[in-house]
């Protein structure tokens, strides 16, 4: 019988999240799934699903990125009103 307290660090669950969305699981079925699977430690639903917008982008990688701040021009483009 498998326990429903398995713990998974981000990188598993993002792992797991990519693994069913080729098998073709819906955003909805994969939540469930995972909720069924590992209870109050798996991701919500918010998580899986903006994790499947990534990956539907041609997200090549289950690691977290970190964005680094664009910087802003001193000068903002005007438009020709």
């Amino acid at each position: 019988m498998v326990e429903n307290n398995v713990n998974m660090d981000k990188f598993e669950k993002h792992a797991v999240i990519t693994y069913l969305l080729l098998k073709g699981m819906s955003g909805k079925a994969i939540h469930d799934d995972m909720l069924a699977t590992l209870g109050d430690n798996a991701p919500a639903y918010n998580v899986v699903k903006s994790w499947l917008a990534e990956f539907k982008r041609r997200r090549n990688s289950v690691e977290a990125s970190f964005r680094t701040p664009q910087r802003r021009s001193k000068y903002r483009k005007r438009s020709n009103y």
